[in-house]
């Protein structure tokens, strides 16, 4: 873990960050006691395993709630004890973790500071009658019991997994969850027996984070209990599917590609447990809902003029046929095949668009791709083919971190807001253009380092893979001696910041088709991280991606 793990961001609405709650409040409730509210009357429950029953607390709450149990017949037949738990939104991303969490939340006893939402983790009994009601102060609670999973669930059903897995070391920012995270546990205990990987260290016993982790780990061994018993090639499925990776030949190790999308989580789960359907009714249902998903991965991988390259990943054991095509215009659709458990790159051509005098005409609605898959369709909006400079020329404050797995799966084009205060621009001077670039320190409260005490660079890419890099310390390298002739960098520091610029190489203008181009992409790169603009990249990407700017073209 870097230095720059802490103070991330954390993307996406608290409502989805609780998406564990939103499995388990089956059935809102408006029943409550002086203090504490239960959101959830009709949750699944694992006989001998912990409930987490999502509430909302109000005042001040003793740690520990006293929990009836009732037959049916409404009989007292005895008392459990409660603990509040705390979710807390997770500071600790690791910048460059491709396999990020769909629920990035801690469990903790404390309760922070303005906290309502919390768990109550209920110690259930294993020899729990059928029907058996819970109490919690005036709130009668019906769970959906069910029966731990069999011991040999996970073997029986490693027996039936394809062997279609993707070979190599794994990763662990590239190819495994964040061990850190206990929502994220019950893919180590399917990826342990399906897949062999490495157990992670245990959480301390009785811990909130190990008590968390048990009971969303046997809520999903259940699920995949229930669904074996009907069908175990279906549960080898959704097994292999919450575990996915992919082969890449531009990454080091298999990337991540399981189901992450925390929305799409909680609903196979609650599917998989709905109390409504019968075994046959719900293994039907997941099914359909495995069919008609589309169960691929896509991002842009690089973008140019003349075309738009996709990568697609395919986490599945069959073959996917993909149909690309342009949202407006009338050219035919491209068909593409994405092999299982491999990652491609389809190079799609961009439309050719009427000109006037060798200058293309812009069209409306060109920029975005239609994607299609298992009669899915996503809509990928594309950096245009070139933009206009401004009048005091193009500024881009937009440093962000690399692409991950949750971000590529609910169709974001970056994975967190900025962090690294840096400005780059390209702007007019007297002597030509100019590549301008402002990189600053940190405030005092933030948590990433003052860049001076460690390696900080900028990378500046230019036409064809040409790059400059210049370090804090002033020293510059020019592989390609782009800047012969030019003056060099100048190089200017301050107490908070430093600051570079230089005319735009020669070299690096393209004059053809009418327009005067001007390629660029940047890259700042803190002591093993990068934060990228104008637009991210995956973080196994070694370059940036560059945009076109036409600095004849006002804007």
């Amino acid at each position: 873990m870097t230095p720059y793990d802490r103070g991330m961001p954390v993307r996406r609405s608290w409502f989805h960050r609780f998406s564990l709650a939103a499995t388990l409040a089956c059935i809102a409730s408006s029943v409550a006691s002086a203090e504490l509210r239960v959101l959830a009357v009709r949750p699944p429950a694992v006989r001998g395993a912990p409930l987490l029953l999502p509430v909302r607390v109000a005042g001040s709450q003793s740690r520990t709630v006293e929990i009836g149990i009732e037959a049916v017949d409404g009989k007292r037949l005895g008392t459990v004890r409660g603990e509040l738990l705390w979710p807390v939104r997770v500071t600790a991303v690791s910048v460059g973790r491709w396999a990020t969490p769909g629920n990035p939340i801690e469990i903790e006893a404390t309760r922070p500071a303005g906290a309502t939402d919390a768990f109550l983790a209920i110690a259930v009994p294993i020899d729990v009658p059928p029907r058996a009601r819970l109490i919690v102060g005036t709130t009668r609670i019906d769970p959906a019991w069910r029966d731990r999973a069999p011991a040999d669930t996970l073997a029986r059903i490693a027996a039936r997994v394809s062997m279609l897995a993707p070979q190599g070391e794994r990763d662990a920012l590239l190819s495994l969850p964040d061990p850190s995270l206990p929502l994220e546990r019950f893919r180590f205990t399917i990826g342990v027996a399906l897949r062999g990987w490495a157990a992670p260290t245990p959480f301390d016993d009785a811990s909130p984070s190990s008590i968390a982790a048990r009971a969303v780990t046997e809520l999903w061994l259940t699920a995949l209990a229930r669904i074996a018993a009907r069908s175990e090639g279906t549960a080898a499925e959704v097994a292999e599917m919450l575990v996915a990776t992919c082969s890449d030949s531009t990454a080091p190790a298999p990337i991540a590609a399981w189901i992450a999308d925390p929305v799409e989580v909680s609903a196979l789960l609650s599917l998989a447990l709905d109390p409504e359907r019968s075994e046959d009714a719900m293994v039907e249902a997941v099914v359909s809902w495995l069919r008609v998903r589309s169960p691929l991965l896509v991002w842009i991988d690089d973008e140019s003029r003349g075309e738009v390259v996709l990568a697609m990943a395919n986490p599945t054991s069959v073959e996917e046929i993909v149909r690309i095509q342009w949202l407006a215009g009338d050219e035919p659709p491209l068909a593409a095949l994405v092999p299982p458990t491999e990652v491609v790159r389809v190079r799609f051509p961009r439309p050719r668009c009427a000109e006037i005098d060798g200058v293309p005409i812009p069209v409306a609605g060109l920029d975005m791709l239609r994607v299609e898959n298992r009669g899915q369709v996503r809509r990928i909006t594309t950096s245009p083919e070139v933009i206009g400079a401004s009048v005091g020329g193009n500024s881009f404050v937009a440093f962000t971190p690399p692409l991950d797995l949750v971000t590529v799966a609910t169709g974001a084009r970056s994975a967190a807001t900025p962090i690294p205060r840096t400005l780059a621009a390209l702007r007019p001077r007297l002597e030509g253009w100019e590549i301008f670039v402002e990189a600053r320190g940190f405030a005092q409260s933030s948590t990433l380092p003052d860049p001076r005490a460690i390696g900080d660079a900028i990378e500046i890419v230019g036409p064809a893979g040409a790059s400059i890099t210049v370090r804090s310390d002033g020293s510059v390298d020019d592989p390609t001696d782009a800047l012969e002739g030019l003056g060099g960098v100048r190089f200017r520091t301050f107490s908070d910041r430093y600051r570079i610029g230089f005319t735009v190489p020669p070299a690096w203008i393209d004059r053809s088709g009418g327009r005067t181009i001007v390629t660029l992409g940047f890259r700042r790169r803190l002591d093993g991280v990068f934060f990228d603009a104008p637009l991210a990249v995956v973080p196994w990407r070694e370059v940036p991606r560059t945009i076109d700017i036409d600095i004849l073209s006002r804007e």
